[in-house]
């Protein structure tokens, strides 16, 4: 081990959001489990991989399936020729990149995309200091941050075996948890499901080295399995900390994106109101399976109106699976007030029931809702009541 892989590390903890993930957007989760520490008087960092890959990506390599690739390289230690070879042959064929594209053009953006990630990967080296951290938890959202997130990962534990790294978020939760685990000998444990009451128990019992006080919602590895646990809980959302984005304004403020119009985030509920009362067969929403809950209307409209005075976003983004009829009634006519009686231009997104209708788009409208993400899967009844989704195609169902 050379001298920096010696080097005692300090009891500071980071959590990163790697690529591929939207860079004009921060991510509510790690933000949320820092305050958290914080709050524990544990001193805790977050960093914006996806602001420090330069923005050479096109949209589809960025948000579609393929768009792990361009880390694929530095993990796998591939021949980045051969390799662009393939894989631009397999996403050319598949429509999975640029739909207009041809053979080449893929090929040069791959090219460009693993020099940037490759850079990246860089660059993040150099935003984590040697001895700077005992601990680095990664997010994942989607599966496309897995491979960069195992790319820095590896890297990370190369520079600083002693080092943990704990994976959580949707993108291994349930099997995958077990399955990373048994692939990828980057990740130390991963953590499944709501981690916000369980994070500081989970670090507290890392660093003392005994595996009996990690939360049962704690993924070991195989020689691990048979230790008891203490038991994890599902995260209330009455006591939620507000997300403090000052690491992302700040980080994003240095970044190639800082002049993009950029999106902070909130939560006003978690899970699905119509997944407890008849979950749709094809849904792979976790928080569904542990009941849904939402916060009270005052304080998600004290967070909405918070976040806008102090970041100005140019939109805010409801993390929610589904706007609920509570907050329907109650949030948006306070919203529509707070617009009518000052000059505050606060744009919402919200995903909404497929089942709205005209008066619920007024109502939206005049609470400034600019966009939605409605539930329509499909628009064939067949197809609908096959899923489950309590509507057809001809005809509005009623609530």
């Amino acid at each position: 081990m050379n001298a920096q892989g010696r080097m005692a590390a300090s009891s500071r903890v980071l959590l990163v959001h790697m690529p591929m993930a939207d860079p004009i957007m921060p991510n509510l989760g790690i933000e949320i489990l820092a305050s958290r520490l914080r709050a524990a008087g544990m001193a805790c960092d977050t960093l914006y991989g996806t602001l420090l890959l330069p923005p050479v990506c096109s949209n589809e390599l960025m948000h579609g399936m393929a768009g792990y690739t361009v880390f694929s390289p530095a993990y796998f230690d591939l021949d980045v020729d051969a390799f662009v070879g393939e894989a631009s042959a397999v996403i050319a064929r598949t429509g999975s990149g640029p739909y207009d594209a041809t053979l080449k053009g893929v090929a040069d953006e791959l090219h460009s995309s693993i020099a940037a990630a490759e850079l990246c990967l860089e660059r993040c080296l150099e935003k984590i200091p040697v001895g700077a951290y005992d601990l680095v938890g990664f997010s994942i959202i989607f599966d496309t941050q897995k491979v960069p997130s195992l790319a820095l990962a590896r890297a990370l534990k190369a520079r600083e075996p002693a080092m943990r790294i704990v994976f959580g978020g949707t993108g291994c939760d349930g099997e995958m948890a077990r399955a990373l685990l048994a692939q990828y000998p980057e990740p130390d444990i991963i953590v499944r499901g709501d981690a916000e009451h369980t994070i500081v128990a989970t670090i507290r019992a890392l660093r003392a080295g005994d595996p009996s006080f990690l939360p049962s919602n704690v993924e070991l590895r195989e020689a691990d399995l048979h230790v008891p646990r203490t038991d994890g809980k599902v995260a209330s959302l009455q006591d939620r900390v507000a997300p403090d984005y000052e690491n992302f304004i700040a980080q994003r403020l240095v970044s190639p994106y800082r002049e993009r119009q950029f999106t902070l985030l909130f939560e006003a509920s978690r899970g699905c109101w119509w997944g407890d009362k008849h979950h749709c067969r094809f849904c792979g929403i976790r928080t569904v399976r542990e009941g849904y809950r939402e916060r009270e209307t005052d304080a998600v409209l004290d967070e909405i109106l918070a976040l806008h005075r102090t970041y100005r976003p140019d939109l805010l983004y409801a993390t929610d699976a589904i706007l609920s009829y509570e907050h329907m009634r109650s949030l948006l006519p306070k919203l529509a007030r707070h617009r009518r009686a000052s000059d505050d231009d606060i744009k919402l997104f919200f995903e909404i029931k497929s089942t709205l209708g005209p008066r619920d788009a007024a109502l939206m409208a005049a609470a400034n809702v600019v966009a939605v993400q409605p539930g329509i899967e499909s628009f064939s009844t067949a197809m609908l009541c096959n899923a489950d989704k309590g509507r057809s195609a001809s005809a509005r169902s009623r609530r």
